[in-house]
């Protein structure tokens, strides 16, 4: 009986449309908000792991139903997605009881998988979002990785840690072009950003790789050593090291790249009569700055 009202639920809201409410898109907005509670409340009760991924696709359908209702484009599809799934990992945080909901923990599961294909699913159609609706996009993204680097395990710590450095860069750098219509002011942005997270890298070293050393990343191995077992640990601070390198290393080369092109931009705009001599002097000291950290 349970899974035969669940099913009707669409069909329910079909005959809300053609019989009570004529405007399509709040009828779909009630229709999604309805089958989520009710499908949330079915598998908490179950404790049916098939109807709470089943009830996922009501909650996407909520985020969809809530972007078309704002007739904001497509851009609100995908903020609307993602603020949902910060409301309830930070709900999470504060009620830490509820992730014993079966259906919480599907969601919260399967949403970091989601978001980072929105991401791509953004990325993609970039030219159609804009550039102010694209930078509120990957800020999004930035509060949502923040709540899980917050609020996850130990060992996605670090893996978090990348997701929210990588959305705050672009949300500002974008953000940047936003407001100043300038490629190399942008990128500059962007070099600066890069250069504040160095400078977090090199002070927040022995957190770092306390991190790293139980990082759960992919295409790595890690393996579980039991205590006192001394060639485990020192392998496990051998690779939090190599981690931290590389990272500090990749992180070092975009910023030095990124100011290199600010400087290359702007010497072409100068030949076009337009260039500014103060973005450039800052984006030669990036460059010269980077240089240093990298000695």
């Amino acid at each position: 009986f349970t899974g035969t009202g669940l099913a009707l639920i669409p069909v329910v809201g079909l005959a809300f449309y053609n019989l009570i409410l004529p405007d399509p898109v709040l009828a779909w907005l009630i229709t999604s908000v309805a089958g989520t509670a009710a499908f949330a409340y079915a598998a908490a009760r179950l404790e049916s792991r098939v109807v709470s991924y089943l009830a996922l696709t009501f909650l996407l359908s909520t985020a969809l139903a809530s972007g078309a209702t704002l007739r904001s484009g497509i851009v609100w599809y995908f903020i609307c997605t993602v603020l949902l799934a910060t409301l309830i990992s930070l709900a999470a945080i504060r009620k830490p009881s509820w992730l014993l909901n079966i259906y919480l923990e599907a969601f919260v599961t399967s949403h970091r998988f989601l978001v980072p294909a929105t991401a791509a699913a953004a990325v993609l159609t970039a030219p159609d979002l804009g550039a102010g609706p694209l930078a509120l996009l990957f800020l999004t993204f930035a509060a949502y990785y923040g709540v899980l680097l917050w609020q996850g395990p130990q060992n996605q710590t670090l893996l978090h840690s990348y997701g929210l450095r990588s959305a705050a860069t672009a949300g500002f750098a974008i953000l940047t072009f936003r407001l100043t219509d300038s490629w190399q002011a942008t990128l500059l942005a962007a070099a600066v950003l890069l250069g504040a997270q160095a400078g977090l890298l090199f002070i927040g070293r022995e957190r770092y790789l306390q991190s790293a050393a139980g990082a759960d990343l992919p295409g790595t191995a890690r393996s579980s050593q039991p205590p006192g077992d001394v060639a485990g640990g020192r392998r496990q601070k051998e690779r939090a090291g190599q981690i931290y390198l590389a990272d500090l290393l990749g992180i070092l080369a975009l910023q030095f790249f990124t100011g290199t092109a600010a400087a290359a931009v702007y010497a072409l705009d100068s030949q076009a009569g337009s260039g500014e001599s103060a973005l450039f002097a800052l984006s030669a000291a990036a460059v010269q700055l980077t240089l240093c950290a990298s000695a």
